[in-house]
């Protein structure tokens, strides 16, 4: 069976409300008026039906007149006589039960009262035929016109009812088309009972066949034939044609007629309305003010009045819920959705509370058209939307062309959303909740091939002046001024450590990149940040106040992240491109010794000393070059520990129902009522991803480094004792200097001597390590003058012309002559950047100085080094960590989050999310720490066999 269904909110305003009642309330003498939902008083001498669905004349009343339940008129009986079974005549009491035949009625007594001898059967006349119980003949039923059963020309029997064709409205095809997806469908059920639907409302007032008008206009999704060019006139505009606006209660809903459309107020208007005064809270034992306690009032596609029913049964979902599930979808603040959820009844509107006081709740069907288009489509344009009142859910009826052939389509409600919207400042007070629905059709050979129908419900809650959407809109539009200032100015700031006195294409592709870099962390914190508020507010309140955005709305915010994770993608692919193109060379200061000075214990045998003197090894360059290439993927978080971590919290320890937009913080198995949102989710994910992040790092440099291993420490030791000096280039004239010069002038030496040397440091007995004298400072930020770069390049440039121009030289290969060239262009290079470190080189002078203030706070350098460079203190001796993953954990971190939260919102799974995650990462850091190889080798001049 197929339904329709009216849906009204309950409260107490009775100026803007209605009573609710249910025709079991009516009293003996009133009758339940379907299209109004309230009790009337059924007239003098009548009482209510035992169905209360019309009146009757009592027992000493008989029937003179009765056109529909309110205009029935009752005669009173003589004395002594009560009313004939059928109402329209007196008699006395009848005892005697003899049969009469086929066609005819039992009389019992004269016309006068008096008692016949016997039981007189008396044939029925012509347009009569014998009542149920054979004492009277009656009417035919449903004759309008004629005065016997058949149904003689000129008239004809139409819906069951014989009636002349003159007292309808004028035939025509449009009346009974449906337009579906492209198709025109001259539907059965409209040809059979729309002209006499109308027939019997207009004429007679017949509560019936009005629903049944009503029900068919709903069928067209409201759509009035004579505003849509083409169309024709169509039940819609019979509907209205009817209509009155002579009602006490509503304006809108006509007396005895279906309420269908809001034909006063604007959307607008009504969606603001502030007239139910119920306070709703988010204690949910309260029902009546933690539940949105709907009700749905049922007729069938014919028009009968079939009942109310609570919206929590799961009428309005199609897909199969369990009964708690399906009430707990209609509490305060739980946000709700139910997607694709394939289907294997017609619906109208209204929403209940602890009083028995009904408020209408509107409609937004998004299939109403009009002739310029499908104005409740515009999401962000309501004052042209057209609200109504009647729903249906499915509809297999009136799509059927004809008896004898089967539907072409089936015809579903695709989309049901019930959107709450919560008024600002009012602790709780709600505005007209807002169904939107939105109707879609299949093939029966569809449906038949195995094809399923998606159906989506869900339930959301907005803010009257959406305060998250708004707060989020000025941030970003705050956020994207500061970016570009700061794109400004760290392109201004590469353009001074590059060398560039221009603007050039190279200079505007770093401002892009910087402004990709900037806009997507900003972007994706202050989302993050606010949807974690938001969530927190929403589920810790008593009563709703700042409130998630809605499925439809975070729409926007889900594009947004999708552009800053683009953003963040296209910095990271320069970053890693900046990372193994940075240019690093291994200063050796060591210089051959004789061997007869170095120290050895006597031996019991005398000890030969060479004269000759030693070469300086290798093999320390090689060490130091292996660690730098150790380092460069080394972080202060592990990556594989933190997703661990992570799905720990969530899966296992339930951190995942946090993200359930509803009241509460119970950790609990994630229900199949609960419903989050991919800003929830977002919110949740970031919030843990931050704090197990930041566990890790703050355990790494206060215990790890301090207790245990400092790596970058250990290695600026390393340097110390192996006699070598680092100088990395970030940029052409930007870069870092590590002072490894032994104090001792030497790091070749034996067990002994190595001892001895650190014994020395160790109390104090030699000089410091530092390039200054007397200073411990090792670690320098280098701002070079672009002479230097000038001499710097041409020693690389002399290996490649020589490469180039001795290929196949005397039989050698070019492997062999790019060895030998690689040799001699590092020995040039390495007594080159002694020379400048010494101060031997004139005119390539440098300062050594600490930062100004502003110099720190910015991260930057104001100071000319076009004379003269400059090398800047760093105290934490970690400056150059930022060559290496190290010294850019936050901007790894940002990644990480960024990637897992983005296929979270993809996907909806963290698990998978996670594994994606770890296998990105995994990859890119195979592909930094290949890249750091080769440029370690191309730039230091060390032969790429000997990096381990």
């Amino acid at each position: 069976m197929y339904f329709i269904f009216s849906l009204l909110t309950i409260f107490i305003s009775k100026s803007v409300s209605l009573t609710f009642v249910s025709p079991e309330i009516c009293a003996l003498d009133q009758y339940f008026d379907s299209s109004q939902l309230i009790c009337k008083q059924c007239p003098p001498g009548s009482q209510a039906t035992a169905d209360h669905q019309s009146c009757s004349c009592d027992e000493k009343h008989k029937k003179m007149q009765a056109d529909n339940q309110s205009k029935i008129v009752c005669t009173p009986c003589s004395e002594g006589q009560i009313a004939s079974v059928d109402g329209w005549g007196c008699i006395e009491q009848i005892s005697d039960t003899n049969m009469c035949k086929f066609n005819e009625a039992r009389s019992f007594r004269q016309t006068n009262g008096l008692l016949l001898p016997k039981v007189t059967c008396t044939p029925c006349v012509s347009g009569t035929h014998p009542s149920p119980d054979s004492t009277v003949c009656i009417p035919c039923d449903q004759i309008i016109h004629g005065s016997q059963c058949q149904c003689k020309p000129p008239n004809v029997k139409t819906d069951g009812i014989c009636i002349n064709p003159n007292d309808l409205v004028a035939d025509s095809p449009n009346l009974y088309i449906i337009h579906e997806n492209g198709l025109k469908i001259e539907t059965t059920f409209f040809r059979n009972h729309l002209r006499i639907a109308e027939y019997m409302c207009r004429k007679f007032q017949n509560q019936t066949a009005c629903q049944l008008l009503g029900n068919l206009c709903v069928l067209l999704h409201y759509k009035r034939g004579e505003k849509n060019r083409g169309y024709g006139r169509n039940a819609c505009d019979l509907f209205l044609r009817i209509t009155r606006d002579d009602n006490e209660i509503f304006v809108e809903w006509s007396e005895g007629m279906p309420w269908l459309y809001y034909l006063q107020d604007s959307a607008e208007h009504i969606l603001s309305k502030s007239d139910i005064p119920v306070q709703y809270t988010f204690e949910s034992e309260n029902r009546n003010s933690s539940f949105l306690n709907f009700m749905l009032a049922a007729y069938s596609l014919t028009g009968e009045y079939l009942g109310m029913s609570p919206a929590t049964d799961g009428t309005l979902q199609l897909c199969m819920l369990t009964r708690s599930s399906r009430a707990f979808t209609f509490q305060v603040g739980k946000y709700y959705t139910q997607q694709f959820c394939n289907l294997d009844l017609k619906y109208d509107n209204f929403e209940n509370e602890s009083v028995a006081e009904l408020y209408p709740v509107p409609v937004l069907n998004l299939n109403y058209e009009e002739e310029s288009g499908y104005p409740n489509k515009l999401s962000n344009a309501p004052w042209l939307w057209h609200l109504n009142r009647r729903i249906w859910l499915i509809d297999m009826s009136s799509t059927k062309e004809s008896s004898d052939i089967e539907n072409r389509i089936v015809r579903y409600a695709k989309r049901i959303s019930i959107q709450t919207t919560v008024q600002l400042y009012s602790d709780g007070k709600i505005a007209p909740p807002l169904i939107t629905i939105e109707y879609s059709s299949i093939s029966l050979e569809s449906l038949r091939s195995g094809k399923t129908m998606p159906i989506t419900f869900e339930v959301v809650y907005i803010d009257s002046e959406d305060n998250l959407s708004f707060f989020l809109k000025i941030a970003l539009t705050v956020s994207v001024v500061l970016c570009v200032v700061l794109a400004i100015f760290r392109s201004w700031t590469w353009a001074r450590q590059t060398g560039k006195r221009v603007l050039d294409f190279a200079a505007l592709i770093k401002f892009v990149v910087a402004f990709c870099s900037f806009a997507s962390t900003i972007v994706y914190c202050i989302i993050a940040v606010a949807s974690f508020y938001a969530l927190m507010i929403h589920k810790s309140k008593r009563h709703p106040h700042v409130l998630m955005p809605s499925f439809e709305g975070e729409n926007l915010w889900f594009l947004i992240l999708v552009v800053a994770f683009v953003f963040k993608v296209v910095d990271m692919v320069l970053f890693y491109i900046e990372q193994i193109t940075s240019e690093v060379f291994f200063i050796d200061w060591e210089k051959p010794r004789p061997a007869g000075s170095r120290k050895k214990e006597a031996s019991v045998a005398a000890s030969v000393i060479s004269s000759s003197a030693s070469t300086v090894s290798i093999w320390r360059l090689v060490i130091i070059a292996n660690e730098w290439n150790e380092i460069q993927t080394y972080r202060k978080s592990s990556h594989s520990l933190q997703l661990i971590v992570v799905l720990f919290f969530l899966k296992v320890l339930h951190f995942e129902s946090l993200a359930s937009v509803e009241p509460g913080f119970q950790l609990q198995q994630i229900s199949q009522e609960s419903c989050d949102t991919s800003l929830s989710r977002l919110a949740i994910v970031a919030s843990l991803y931050f704090i197990v992040w930041s566990v890790q790092c703050i355990f790494h440099v206060l215990i790890t480094e301090q207790c245990f291993w400092n790596q970058f420490r250990y290695f600026i030791d390393l340097c110390s004792v192996c006699n070598i000096s680092v100088l990395a280039l970030r940029y052409r004239l930007y870069g870092y200097y590590l002072h490894g010069r032994s104090v001792h002038g030497f790091a070749e030496a034996d067990m002994d001597e190595i001892h001895e040397m650190l014994r020395r440091e160790k109390e104090n007995l030699c000089e410091q390590r530092g390039l200054e004298p007397n200073s411990k400072n090792q670690i320098f930020t280098v701002c070079l003058q672009p002479q230097f770069r000038k001499q710097y390049d041409d020693i690389f440039d002399v290996l490649v012309t020589a490469v180039k121009s001795k290929r196949m030289h005397n039989g050698k290969s070019l492997s062999t002559i790019e060895d030998e060239q690689r040799v001699k262009a590092f020995y040039t290079m390495n007594k080159f950047l002694i020379n400048f470190i010494d101060h031997c080189i004139t005119e390539l002078p440098y300062l050594i100085k600490d930062r100004l203030f502003t110099e720190a706070m910015l991260n930057c350098e104001f100071q000319d080094t076009s004379n003269c460079s400059i090398f800047y203190r760093d105290p934490s001796e970690t400056a150059f960590s930022n060559l290496f993953f190290y010294g850019n954990e936050a901007k790894l971190m940002i990644f990480d989050v960024m990637l897992f939260t983005f296929v979270d919102m993809i996907v909806k799974n963290y698990t998978i999310a996670a594994f994606v995650a770890y296998i990105v990462v995994k990859s890119l850091k195979i592909v930094r720490k290949s890249g750091g190889r080769k440029n370690i080798a191309r730039t230091s001049l060390v032969d790429e066999r000997f990096l381990i």
